[in-house]
């Protein structure tokens, strides 16, 4: 019995191993038929180049349309197809639309640069042009262009340099006691600006030539050091009145109530005018553009009230909350006390001007445009 199946086991390998070579051979057949028809047939390798994109492409056909539709390509009316050998170039055409300064224009046209669409769409570059796009920039299909032309003006701006006080200490006045022994004067100075247009409105400004036309001079206030321990209660009462004349307003000097002003707000401890009508206490001061409005009701870009002393600024240069006294470097008018409370429409164009608001449109006619002195508290 074992004998038998030995024998069994030994016919049963023979006969996997024939069944093996079988299958063996008719692969061989399979590959060798497949090879002679891909000879026979011709493969043929295609590179298409599309714009920025390259497709290379296995096909059996010679026919351009079919070789391209199979490879995904559609092509639009205008558009050309260049070939060489086994070369496809297809050149794409599309619109290109400039926008510029309340016109616009476009051009059909193939791949090219910025510089080479406007030329074609027949925009002269004359001087300085500013665009949305670098003008050597690759366009590939449409686009929307912003173009402009830039203009470069110089202005000049004068700017009033405040005065401080040096402080000498003295033992000839009693402690808590200040005098004014000398007072200062303001200074001036001309900046020059490189103001930068484009189509017409004001983008950029940039301070090229600072010139200091008038040095300010600094007063002169004398601080007591002498002791008040010793003085009579006759000699206090005596000082106290010396004292308060000493702190109140100089030969000369008014305050802001003495003066008819534009500004219906009220400051809330007077400011001290000298015989000029300059804030003896200024902190600085600044020569700009000013324009007038009259909003008599509605709020404001801080939800105050409008009504004349409300001034709308750029808060980017003056910040809302800031207190100011204003007169116009013409003499003819004193605005007087203001706050900046609102944002100005001017912002973009004009962003270191101010707009002051008067109670009538009469009013406001009448004071037009014109540079006035900001006094800063």
């Amino acid at each position: 019995m074992s004998l038998i199946k030995a024998e069994f086991n030994r016919n049963n390998i023979s006969i996997k191993k024939y069944m093996l070579c079988v299958v063996c051979i008719i692969m061989s057949i399979i590959i060798l038929s497949t090879s002679s028809f891909i000879s026979a047939v011709s493969v043929n390798n295609y590179v298409i180049i599309d714009g920025r994109t390259t497709l290379n492409v296995y096909s059996m056909s010679t026919d351009q349309g079919e070789i391209l539709g199979n490879a995904g390509i559609k092509l639009n009316e205008d558009d050309i197809v260049t070939r060489n050998g086994n070369t496809f170039t297809i050149t794409r055409f599309f619109t290109v639309f400039f926008n510029m300064d309340e016109k616009s224009t476009q051009v059909r046209t193939s791949a090219c640069t910025v510089k080479e669409a406007l030329e074609k769409a027949g925009v002269v570059l004359s001087g300085e042009l500013g665009c949305s796009k670098p003008l050597d920039e690759v366009l590939y299909d449409t686009a929307f262009l912003d173009v402009a032309e830039v203009i470069y003006t110089e202005e000049k701006e004068t700017q009033t340099i405040p005065y401080t006080y040096d402080t000498e200490k003295t033992d000839s006045l009693y402690q808590g006691t200040t005098v004014i022994a000398k007072e200062g004067s303001t200074g001036s100075k001309e900046i020059t600006y490189k103001v930068k247009f484009i189509n017409g409105k004001e983008v950029e400004r940039t301070v090229t030539n600072t010139e200091i036309l008038k040095e300010a001079k600094n007063g002169l206030k004398l601080i007591g050091t002498k002791s008040k321990s010793a003085l009579c209660p006759k000699a206090k009462q005596i000082e106290s009145i010396i004292t308060s004349h000493v702190d109140g307003p100089k030969k000369g000097v008014k305050t802001s109530l003495d003066v008819s002003c534009i500004s219906t707000l009220k400051a809330a401890t007077p400011i001290q005018l000298d015989a000029n009508g300059v804030p003896v206490n200024a902190k600085y001061s600044k020569v700009v553009q000013a324009t007038a409005y009259h909003e008599g009701h509605g709020g404001t870009a801080t939800g105050v009230r409008q009504r004349p002393g409300v001034v709308a600024v750029n808060p980017d240069i003056i910040p809302y909350g800031t207190k100011m006294y204003i007169v116009s470097t013409d003499g003819k008018y004193v605005y007087g006390y203001a706050v900046a409370a609102d944002t100005g429409g001017f912002v973009k164009s004009r962003p270191t001007n101010i707009d002051l608001n008067f109670a009538t449109e009469a009013a406001c006619k009448a004071f037009g445009r014109r540079n006035v002195t900001i006094y800063f508290l």
